[in-house]
């Protein structure tokens, strides 16, 4: 039974090893330029829908979201649609603080694009 958890212990650490940060941006993912937000959801620490409504500017890389006026702006979980390929810094799907806005850098599926995007939340 040891030597089944060291082997185990030692394929996750290989695993862990081999699955490093930099291959997101060393090999692309797609040929695409795009780095794109097409929509957005963000949730409350319950769980919640809190978007009454959301506008994306793409010329000027900006989402405004509304939230409903309940909805606690220092911690909201945001999910994006994205273009196809894309790796967004910092990773979305992690509770934020949007009492002020967040910008995100997305990077397209060819490595070489990238794109600010600022994401504002208010009442």
């Amino acid at each position: 039974m040891i030597k089944y958890k060291l082997f185990l212990l030692l394929a996750l650490m290989m695993f862990a090893i081999g699955c490093s940060k930099d291959e997101l941006y060393t090999y692309p993912s797609s040929l695409s330029d795009k780095a794109q937000i097409t929509a957005i959801r963000v949730l409350n620490d319950a769980g919640e829908d809190v978007v009454m409504d959301y506008t994306i500017d793409e010329a000027t890389s900006t989402v405004t979201v509304k939230a409903n006026a309940d909805a606690s702006l220092n911690k909201l979980f945001p999910t994006a649609t994205v273009s196809e390929g894309v790796v967004v810094e910092p990773v979305m799907g992690n509770y934020t603080d949007f009492s002020l806005p967040v910008t995100y850098t997305l990077i397209a599926g060819d490595r070489t694009t990238k794109r600010n995007w600022t994401i504002t939340v208010t009442h």
